[in-house]
């Protein structure tokens, strides 16, 4: 946000752990302050019965109805014995919920938006308004250092870099929030990142270091992942060890000649056809 509008960006947070309010000077609806509550949540539970329905069939549908009512309240509808509310055709009784945001809301010079965005990386219909006015200001084009440094085949556009940005941040981010938590390892609810925290907390103890071999992680250093140099070297003399072994065990033969090896005589290294190229080309020049 600090690259499109500068010193008017008053408040941004480096990241999802800190401090989570937006403060825009002007950005906002008729050039009002823009106040952003940014939220990071996860659609499912730690108790599969908790798990909303509406979320599989609705985007956000666990996060957004719960996390909407919290930044703007909501207004009392209905009567206690309308039974609850239905978003289905918008009846029952809704409760009266007091938003965080009241005296935000109150003013004229300020404009709140909820900022949400789920742990299978999904984000609200606010994000991508404020991705698209952020595109506008620029145009929808890549500054400099942006174009050299950041940039690859596929982000050609200010739009597509920022979004792609976003997403990569958003992956890690469970993991992040869960290796953060006070709760001790065992009771980490089951989230589908639990995976990734059970390796880290094995890494961790020192619990992968104890492995005669198999199974253990490859180290941080370069030359150690695999060899990815000599990898080429190492595919060809694996298959002319396959072909060998092929040939010795009779697998080649009777294939009517068809994938048969050539005879030794045919067999010609590139340095002796080379030599057999030269010695033509000077008899047809003496001739």
């Amino acid at each position: 946000m600090r690259s499109v509008w500068g010193m008017l960006v008053e408040v941004e947070p480096r990241d999802h752990l800190g401090y989570s309010n937006v403060s825009v000077a002007g950005a906002g609806r008729s050039r009002s302050r823009l106040v952003g509550d940014v939220k990071f949540k996860d659609t499912l539970s730690s108790n599969p019965e908790d798990v909303g329905q509406r979320g599989a069939f609705v985007g956000l549908g666990n996060t957004e109805p719960g996390t909407s009512a919290d930044v703007f309240g909501l207004e009392q509808r209905g009567a206690v014995g309308d039974g609850d509310f239905r978003p289905s055709d918008g009846g029952g009784y809704v409760a009266y919920k007091k938003a965080d945001y009241a005296h935000a809301l109150s003013r004229s010079d300020t404009d709140v938006q909820m900022y949400l965005f789920e742990t299978f990386g999904g984000w609200c219909n606010a994000v991508k308004r404020l991705f698209y006015q952020m595109k506008d200001k620029v145009r929808n084009k890549l500054s400099k250092r942006q174009h050299e440094d950041e940039a690859s085949w596929s982000t050609r556009s200010w739009l597509s870099l920022q979004a792609q940005r976003m997403s990569v941040a958003l992956c890690p981010a469970p993991l992040r929030v869960a290796m953060r938590s006070p709760l001790p390892f065992p009771c980490v609810p089951d989230r589908p990142y639990k995976i990734l925290l059970v390796q880290a907390e094995a890494v961790r103890r020192g619990t992968l270091a104890k492995l005669s071999g198999r199974g253990k992680p490859l180290k941080e250093e370069r030359e150690s992942q695999a060899h990815i140099g000599g990898m080429p070297k190492n595919m060809e003399a694996r298959a002319e060890a396959e072909m060998r072994r092929a040939e010795r065990s009779g697998m080649l033969k009777n294939l009517g000649g068809e994938g048969a090896p050539l005879e030794q005589r045919h067999v010609v290294g590139a340095v002796s056809q080379q030599r057999a190229i030269q010695n033509h080309m000077q008899k047809e020049t003496l001739r």
